[in-house]
């Protein structure tokens, strides 16, 4: 099984406090998962293991911007320590930890737009949850695995490349860039995908259910984004 750790994140220069809106979300966690350790990554610690276990990507993380940052993170201290990492508009509904009872990394599949579809893809992967052992070698992968030149050439798909800066972090570091190094690795290395039934509207709120299990009904996602417009 893997650490009994969670994980979150805020990081930002500009709204150093996390939103109040956020809190009924955090507060789900504890609730939940009593025995279970928790850890709130800030400016200070996510650079700090940033440059612990990629140090390499140090200039490009203190060059980047925060979502970004958030996103390179998690890979180094999911790698570091193992754990459950979970975005801060996840509300936890009931204890999910049977999900991750085997040692490896687990990451959220969702049915996704058309467009991914029209070209060519079967599946895409987000971080919004992320689970995995300490040290599992995928995650070091993501974590280790980005540069400037890979990202560049990350950003381009089709005719989007230009028309919305906020696809490019999703292709950069976000849920385009985990899919295309898991459908790289996925057959070397133990990587489950737990299903999100459908593909949830902008503004409404649903009930997910993962493992295509639907007694799995723990994870209530608020799934209006905290930082992009709908592609």
């Amino acid at each position: 099984m893997i650490p009994k750790i969670i994980h979150q994140s805020w990081i930002s220069d500009v709204h150093p406090d996390i939103p109040e809106v956020f809190r009924e979300y955090m507060d789900s966690i504890p609730a939940n998962f009593p025995n279970w350790k928790y850890i709130l990554w800030d400016n200070e610690s996510s650079r700090e293991v940033v440059n612990e276990v990629a140090p390499n990507l140090i200039d490009l993380y203190d060059s980047s911007e925060d979502i970004m940052k958030s996103d390179i993170s998690r890979f180094c201290f999911l790698y570091k320590h193992g754990g459950l990492y979970l975005d801060l508009d996840i509300k936890i509904n009931e204890n999910i930890e049977d999900l991750f009872k085997e040692d490896c990394c687990y990451l959220i599949e969702f049915d996704f737009c058309n467009f991914f579809k029209d070209k060519g893809w079967d599946t895409l992967l987000s971080n919004c949850l992320m689970a995995c052992d300490k040290n599992n070698e995928f995650m070091r992968l993501l974590a280790t695995s980005i540069n400037k030149k890979y990202l560049d050439a990350l950003s381009v798909f089709g005719d989007r490349e230009l028309t919305n800066p906020n696809f490019k972090v999703l292709m950069k570091t976000g849920p385009g860039y985990i899919t295309k190094m898991y459908n790289i690795y996925n057959k070397t290395h133990k990587v489950k995908a737990l299903y999100i039934l459908g593909h949830p509207s902008e503004e409404k709120q649903t009930t997910h259910a993962l493992g295509g299990n639907s007694s799995y009904k723990a994870i209530h996602g608020r799934l209006k984004s905290s930082w992009t417009k709908k592609f």
